[in-house]
């Protein structure tokens, strides 16, 4: 009946061993899990910089469509671009073109 006592110390002991086993093996699966605390935190890392990405592009949409709807009905526009880009002058009209140094 002495022996009876320490099995029992022994066994609770082995049983609070395991349970902090399992629990800390529990957390490890919540932390670093495929779907646990570190995944979360790149997905939102990973959100905010595609709703940045989605806002810069929604501008740069936005901007374009401006610039469309000018060159279909702004005709003072259109002759900017012209002269800009094709570097055209109207008649009568003479470009200096100047070297940088």
């Amino acid at each position: 009946m002495n022996n009876a006592p320490t099995d029992r110390s022994k066994i609770v002991a082995a049983a609070f061993y395991a349970l902090s086993v399992l629990l800390v093996v529990y957390v490890g699966v919540i932390v670093f899990g495929d779907s646990g605390f570190l995944h979360l935190q790149r997905m939102q890392t990973e959100l905010e910089q595609i709703t940045a990405q989605n806002a810069s592009i929604e501008e740069e949409n936005n901007a374009l469509y401006h610039t469309v709807n000018r060159l279909k009905n702004d005709p003072v526009y259109i002759e900017h671009v012209i002269r800009k880009q094709l570097q055209m002058n109207a008649p009568d009209e003479i470009i200096f073109k100047f070297e940088n140094r």
